[in-house]
């Protein structure tokens, strides 16, 4: 029988903003604290009560399957449509690997009541934008690019490689948190389902209405061209890893910001740039940040005591960033940076073989298949890194031909930002 999870709606006080959800005999509270007091004007009343419903999917999934409800919140038609596409493809993995079904594992059993308050007017292309940055190479290739309109970086939590690239770059960092409710952890040791959520949905929210309360102009994203593809493809529904990082999320959660009367605009400059010239850029423009940033995901766990204290080196986003920044730089700068060199480890083979394939692709967000198999060729055709033990073992992995190919999206372009990033990907520092 299918439980029905309710969102009760937020409070705010301060820098703090309490959002409430209860299921049955659970309730629970999430503190989400602010760089700033949190005036709750109308815009940011409705940016609230859309947050509030997209960051439910941290309680939803442990009473999966659900359906759910808002009743005290009132969202437009473009909010709900976040609100649906949050639930339904953003927790396609989540589905997966519960063993759920695909497409209705969440019922949203509530309805659009709130009207459209879109304005009317130029968003304006001056103002400082804010990025969210999560110290990795592409949000410090979106923030050395935009560097001259002095951006001001954004984290959710604590994070000390995104301090010292601020402090590098003279850049300010803003910093608000989360404060998952004590109940969530105790369900998810007691059994209860856990995953993958769309995190992204609920930090774009997060960041846009810091925006708002700190007066900035955008909040610019830097997620890539391969976002949008998908993962895996499971009894032919799409299951993406990166679905809230996706330029077809982006477009509803956009219409969504405009929806609630905001003129920050929401957008990533990456949208329509391969991999490769991403990558390309941060080796040859961002040297002073190679010893600074990080993308490891066992750099960033939760619970500081099982973090690693630097790059893994066993993990997918290690060996994807690895292949894709090995064609632009030496094996002798590669391992000053990875503290090891991964493409001469036999042990790593099983790893980067998946990175190549349609049927194994791991779920975290690492480039497509097609990108995959572009950087190892690129080093089979590099005296440097051809005789690399892993290079030679996929050579033939390397040419087969990929489902996923790199140019099968529609482009985007941002006139406010287009300019820039452009400039930089293409210019010499």
């Amino acid at each position: 029988m299918t439980s029905e999870f309710i969102v009760d709606g937020w409070s705010a006080s301060g820098p703090t903003a309490t959002l409430r959800y209860r299921c049955g005999e659970f309730s629970f509270a999430e503190h989400i604290q602010f760089p700033v007091e949190v005036e709750a004007h109308s815009t940011v009343e409705r940016l609230l009560d859309l947050l509030s419903i997209v960051a439910g999917v941290s309680y939803a999934k442990a009473m999966a399957p659900t359906s759910v409800t808002f009743p005290q919140l009132d969202i437009s038609d473009a909010g709900y449509r976040v609100v649906c596409k949050t639930y339904n493809e953003g927790m396609r993995e989540f589905a997966f690997h519960n063993g759920l079904p695909l497409t209705s594992t969440f019922e949203i059993a509530d309805n659009a009541r709130g009207g459209d308050f879109t304005i009317e007017a130029l968003r304006s292309e001056s103002g400082s934008p804010l990025i969210p940055f999560g110290a990795g190479r592409d949000s410090c290739v979106v923030a050395s690019a935009l560097r001259h309109l002095n951006p001001t970086l954004f984290t959710i939590g604590v994070n000390p490689y995104a301090q010292r690239i601020a402090d590098q770059l003279s850049l300010p960092l803003l910093t608000a948190s989360r404060s998952l409710d004590p109940m969530l952890l105790k369900l998810n040791d007691a059994g209860a389902p856990n995953g993958h959520i769309p995190v992204t949905a609920i930090n774009s929210l997060i960041s846009l209405i810091t925006a708002e309360l700190t007066g900035h102009s955008s909040v610019v994203m830097a997620n890539e061209k391969s976002a949008s593809r998908p993962t895996r493809i499971v009894d032919g529904v799409e299951v993406n890893h990166q679905f809230s990082k996706s330029l077809e999320f982006q477009r509803v959660l956009s219409s969504a910001v405009d929806a609630a009367g905001s003129l920050v605009r929401y957008t990533s400059v990456l949208r329509d740039i391969p991999d490769r010239h991403i990558s390309q850029a941060f080796a040859t423009q961002c040297a002073d940040l190679h010893p600074l940033f990080m993308s490891c995901n066992q750099a960033m766990l939760r619970n500081e005591s099982q973090r690693s204290s630097g790059w893994c080196c066993q993990c997918p986003k290690c060996r994807g960033m690895f292949l894709s920044l090995a064609p632009y730089l030496s094996p002798s700068e590669m391992t000053a940076i990875f503290g090891h060199d991964l493409l001469n480890d036999s042990s790593q083979l099983s790893g980067f073989f998946d990175l190549m394939s349609d049927e194994s692709k791991p779920f975290e967000c690492v480039a497509d298949v097609g990108e995959a198999k572009e950087s190892m060729r690129q080093l089979v055709r590099s005296p440097e890194w051809s005789k690399h033990l892993i290079v030679v073992a996929s050579h033939d992995i390397c040419e087969a031909p990929s489902l996923q190919q790199s140019d099968e999206l529609q482009e985007w372009s941002d006139t406010a930002f287009d300019a820039e990033i452009r400039a930089f990907l293409k210019d010499p520092a």
